[in-house]
């Protein structure tokens, strides 16, 4: 039975709307820790935390070769049996995930690495591990487009760390280690929950199809690249702030950061209830589709260019009641963000033709490319101008990204 245009466009408002106040939610959480962290720890140990989410990030698409991002896309694949490919992903990212585990122990026994530096990294890797099994689950709630089910996951998640922290650092001890070990926790627990929820539905078992496997990982392994220079164009800036300056300066810069990541929020709500649509209308493409999916891209450009005059305007205000005082800095730092950001959410309306048509090798070249320069740029730049030059290190690199993406959309919008 064909859904009219009516019905899809009231769908995707309905699901944008959902998402944006789950992700509203979602973010307001860790925004709220935002003050209370600022507030108790010092810039330094909130810019070790930093270093152990950036790790974080950086390792999620390495766990597993970044298999987990092949579920929403094959969902849509006639023929596909759900079941053996979210088994296989959960899975194969579990085993990956645990070797690299203790391939990292045993190193460590070879190599002499300062204790807090090797438990930051364990505790990222096994986020990254678990968290990309939990990942696996989310994607499957946004392929079935139940996006109520969506959020009671992730908000769940959420509230659960935030509570944790909050309650750690009342009454147990303050420093770095009740964020890293609380989120890693987390982490775990709701990796759990999720193969329960997959295994009471009859959606999970304790198997790895050979096929799927290999369809996954020649589908998701390019992304890997793509993956990790996305995050290194993200946060390889605070390891040049930490190697030019100190880990205060990281703690500074993370809290702009985190703010100028607000952007980051609107685009990820639209993003997620929007690709679900955009593959269902690639599937069926027509003359109308093409001017209704143009239509979108316009109105959604527009509004982005609202939200970040928006969020610069309420700058003043959220440094005088939400931040602490020794983590104040220019104010254009997190614009330049902003900008980042806003550009970065028009990029992923584009990127999402390129992932339908599986045109993944030339997407991770392009984003290698954006991470060189950023990791070039933020060299020069951040020694000279300090954390402004880091802002316009990450600005640049994601125009760049943005611009050789649509050239390619271009080029598959016309054929």
């Amino acid at each position: 039975m064909r859904i009219n245009n009516k019905l899809l466009k009231s769908k995707i408002v309905q699901n944008i709307g959902f998402y944006t106040i789950l992700n509203l939610l979602n973010s307001a959480i860790p925004f709220l820790l935002l003050p209370f962290l600022t507030n108790t720890l010092s810039k330094e140990q909130y810019g070790i935390i930093d270093l152990f989410n950036n790790t974080s990030f950086i390792l999620l698409p390495i766990v597993g070769l970044n298999i987990a991002s092949c579920v929403i896309r094959f969902y849509y694949d006639k023929g596909i049996e759900i079941s053996k490919l979210l088994s296989t992903a959960i899975n194969f990212t579990f085993i990956f995930g645990i070797s690299l585990f203790i391939l990292t122990i045993i190193l460590n026994s070879f190599i002499s690495v300062p204790e807090n530096y090797f438990t930051l990294f364990v505790c990222s890797l096994l986020y990254a591990t678990f968290s990309q099994i939990s990942e696996i689950l989310l994607s499957y709630y946004r392929a079935i487009e139940k996006p109520k089910f969506y959020g009671l996951f992730r908000v769940s998640k959420t509230f659960l760390d935030f509570g944790l922290t909050v309650f750690i650092l009342l009454y147990v001890f303050v420093g770095w280690e009740s964020r890293v070990f609380t989120a890693t926790v987390v982490a775990v627990l709701f990796s759990i929950i999720a193969v329960c929820i997959l295994k009471s539905r009859h959606l999970y078992s304790f198997t790895i199809d050979k096929a799927y496997l290999k369809k996954g990982i020649l589908y998701s392994s390019p992304l890997i690249i793509h993956s990790i220079s996305n995050y290194l164009m993200s946060y390889s800036d605070r390891y040049f702030i930490l190697h030019f300056y100190d880990i205060g300066y990281v703690g500074m810069y993370s809290v702009a950061y985190q703010i100028g990541l607000v952007m980051s929020f609107v685009g990820n709500s639209f993003n997620q209830a929007y690709t679900p649509f955009l593959f269902q209308k690639l599937s069926d493409f027509n003359a109308g589709t093409k001017t209704l999916l143009n239509k979108i891209n316009l109105y959604y450009i527009i509004f982005t260019v609202i939200t970040v005059v928006c969020i610069y305007l309420s700058l003043p205000l959220i440094y005088k009641y939400l931040i602490g005082k020794e983590f104040l800095v220019d104010y254009n730092i997190v614009l330049i963000i902003l900008l980042s950001y806003g550009t970065s959410n028009v990029y992923k309306l584009y990127v999402n033709y390129l992932f339908y048509y599986k045109m993944t090798t030339k997407l991770s070249a392009i984003t290698f490319i954006s991470c060189v320069i950023n990791i070039i740029l933020c060299y020069f730049l951040i020694q000279k101008y300090g954390l402004i030059g880091a802002a316009f290190a990450t600005l640049a690199s994601f125009v760049f990204q943005f611009l050789f993406v649509f050239l390619e959309y271009k080029k598959v919008k016309n054929n």
